[in-house]
């Protein structure tokens, strides 16, 4: 089961601009309990997660949440719909 998250940053220059960067939050998010995979997008703003079960994401994403808040800490992780309707 995957489902994709918004990222909203609290300014275009805390954007992962680099593969680098993003590199390094995909290799966190992945050392996250439970994640059985994790990617983000070129543009740093779209993270997919993916979990077994529903019920790991509360977890899961408590912990997601801190990673993104290291990296820019007013930053806010955001489920949208409209990122998930294939997923729901």
């Amino acid at each position: 089961m995957k489902r994709s998250y918004f990222i909203d940053y609290s300014s275009k220059k805390k954007v992962p601009a680099t593969q680098e960067d993003r590199d390094k939050l995909t290799a966190e998010m992945k050392a996250v309990d439970k994640v059985q995979d994790a990617s983000i997008s070129e543009d740093g703003l779209v993270i997919t997660i993916e979990a077994e079960k529903l019920e790991d994401y509360t977890p899961i994403m408590d912990t997601i949440v801190n990673v993104f808040r290291r990296w820019d800490d007013t930053s806010e992780v955001e489920f949208r719909f409209d990122l998930n309707k294939d997923n729901l």
